[in-house]
């Protein structure tokens, strides 16, 4: 259904928007779905909390739908526009991927590699 990429960013972003329970909506179930086995992973990112909000997007919610469809591994990530912004809140994030015993990496030349612990 879909492919050429490693990394699903953003899935909540319309929820800055919509002012009901966007994680709740059939079509994140569907997309969530069809993670499974496709290699391709979410991203974990924390651009909302330079925003002034106070969690990371997706929220704990979206990843425990992720962690149900069988999500095992996240990215990170920060969206960083500035060179004071790269890294900023992995920490948060990272603790959000153990929460959900989800394994955190990065992807070189398409391929995963998990990583400790900031």
């Amino acid at each position: 259904r879909f492919g050429g990429f490693d990394v699903l960013a953003h899935l909540d972003f319309p929820k800055r928007y919509v002012k009901t329970s966007y994680n709740e909506l059939d079509l994140v179930d569907e997309i969530l779905s069809s993670l499974d086995g496709s290699g391709i992973l979410l991203e974990i990112n924390t651009s909302p909390l330079r925003k002034g909000l106070n969690e990371c997007s997706p929220d704990k919610d979206l990843l425990e739908k992720y962690v149900k469809h069988g999500g095992r591994r996240v990215c990170l990530g920060s969206d960083a526009h500035s060179a004071a912004e790269i890294g900023a809140g992995l920490e948060r994030a990272q603790d959000l991927a153990s929460q959900n015993r989800l394994e955190a990496g990065i992807f070189q030349q398409r391929r995963f590699h998990p990583f400790d612990r900031y």
